[in-house]
């Protein structure tokens, strides 16, 4: 008889509710979230059974549950709730749990989910540059006297290339397990749900992100949509105008010509590079703007955000400190802007 009674994890509980869940134990299961919610699938509509779930401290079945990232935070089911339950925070603050809760290493989910981390994410790229610009100089050298300015007199771009190389490598890795954990856990703790595989699965993920089609099917977070295509496709076409750079120089140092705009690597570098902060800007200002969406907003998603925005303001600003030939300028903000991009590296590395 007892192991058919419900065991409530109340620490679980505790930590949703501290993770901007406060107001779960409001809800009264009228299902007022799951009818005004358009994204709610009619054969396993949410929010109402992740609230129930959130109140008797199911983790085991919140974690595993893959309609919370369905969810597009446009925050109706908090408008509408006539209890003030804020569904939508619950859902947010689940994701952030699930996302420390895959990350693998367990730690790396701390530091981009947890603000008490921040300072550590941050020194780590801060000591392993450092230690890297110290190794090629035998002594710390934060700019050139005087010449033309080259980045890599300052972090030599063979150095650069073999710590982005690691680390890269170790976030698909750790990525990659994260995500193969939450895959099993989600059949095993489902076994119900539709056989589908899991290429599959990331391939019709890939096109949805794309496409942002569900954005456009919730009508209040339509608005939204454009902010956060000029952020996917920003990001995907500096990944991809980077890894293209960094073979070059890999293979031919002389084959990229670094001192001019006019080459087409470094022309869809600077567009996608616009495209990133333009996009960036415009969804920092819509939650800020949006008292609901602001204070929905986890930090895990803000750490994303920022990071990207400095990835892409820092970027630029080392271009033209260094045309504009600023010596004491472009070095640390170049450096500056390695620290953002190793950062981003340790945030990819936390899955779902």
């Amino acid at each position: 008889m007892s192991d058919s009674l419900t065991k409530p994890d109340l620490e679980f509980v505790r930590q949703l509710k501290a993770a901007g869940g406060e107001n779960l134990k409001k809800c009264f299961q009228c299902a007022t979230c799951s009818v005004v919610c358009k994204l709610s699938p009619d054969e396993r509509p949410y929010p109402r059974k992740e609230m129930i779930w959130a109140q008797w401290g199911q983790r085991e079945k919140l974690v595993t549950d893959p309609d919370v990232w369905l969810c597009h935070q446009c925050n109706d089911c908090s408008t509408y709730c006539p209890r003030g339950a804020r569904p939508g925070d619950v859902l947010s603050a689940v994701r952030s749990y699930a996302i420390q809760h895959y990350a693998t290493p367990s730690f790396m989910g701390k530091l981009v989910g947890d603000p008490g981390y921040v300072l550590l994410a941050l020194a780590i790229p801060v000591i392993v540059l450092l230690g890297a610009n110290y190794m090629a100089h035998g002594g710390l050298m934060f700019a050139p006297a005087h010449g033309e300015i080259h980045f890599s007199e300052f972090l030599p771009h063979a150095t650069v290339n073999v710590l982005f190389s690691i680390l890269f490598t170790l976030a698909l890795i750790g990525g990659g397990v994260g995500l193969l954990r939450f895959w099993k856990d989600m059949k095993k703790h489902r076994p119900g749900a539709p056989k589908v595989g899991l290429i599959k699965a990331m391939v019709d993920t890939f096109v949805e992100l794309a496409l942002h089609g569900k954005f456009r099917t919730c009508g209040t977070a339509k608005p939204r949509t454009w902010a956060h295509l000029l952020i996917f496709y920003g990001f995907a076409g500096l990944f991809v105008v980077t890894g293209i750079v960094v073979i070059m120089l890999i293979l031919a140092p002389d084959s990229y010509p670094i001192n001019t705009l006019t080459h087409p690597l470094k022309i869809a570098g600077n567009l996608t590079g616009i495209s990133l902060v333009v996009g960036c800007t415009w969804a920092i200002y819509n939650r800020l703007s949006d008292p609901d969406a602001a204070g929905s907003s986890t930090y895990y998603d803000w750490f994303f955000l920022v990071v990207l925005l400095m990835v892409g303001i820092t970027g630029f600003g080392a271009q033209f400190a260094r045309f504009r030939e600023m010596t004491t300028l472009a070095y640390p903000v170049y450096f500056v802007h390695m620290v953002f991009i190793f950062a981003l590296l340790i945030y990819l590395a936390s899955p779902p």
